[in-house]
């Protein structure tokens, strides 16, 4: 019985860590609802391509959206459009290589940033390309 109250307050701590990135996942979505219509997801996001999961990738880039509240815009993407490759490539590549992310570095004193950009801009592309690949 012990350990099922350990597992609900554990959740229930988890729940609320995640919640406030959640919600400003949640945010971030809505606007870019409201910025980007449909015609446009399709337009850009939507092949099966390697343009459309470069610009998935470049997409991500300036949004500060950790983990967890890019899953929130993820879905709006995909819901309005958007290849499940693309799709895939702005999961990874947003908490990956934003610009928190790159500012997170510079203020901790890392000199990687350049290493990881690299390492993290082929893998979101690869990835990318081997979901609508093998998803599709």
């Amino acid at each position: 019985m012990e350990y099922l109250k350990d597992f609900g307050r554990e959740a229930l701590l988890i729940m609320t860590e995640m919640g406030p990135w959640l919600m400003l996942g949640f945010i971030f979505a809505g606007i870019l609802y409201l910025l980007f219509p449909k015609k446009r997801v399709k337009q850009y996001m939507g092949r099966n391509s390697r343009g459309a999961v470069v610009n998935a990738s470049l997409l991500g880039i300036p949004l500060p959206l950790c983990s967890c509240g890019v899953i929130p815009t993820g879905l709006s993407f995909y819901r309005n459009g958007a290849s499940r490759g693309s799709t895939v490539s702005f999961l990874i590549s947003t908490p990956q290589t934003g610009v928190d992310s790159a500012l997170a570095d510079l203020l901790t004193g890392k000199l990687t940033i350049k290493g990881k950009s690299f390492d993290t801009d082929q893998l979101k592309k690869e990835i990318g390309l081997l979901g609508y690949r093998v998803i599709s």
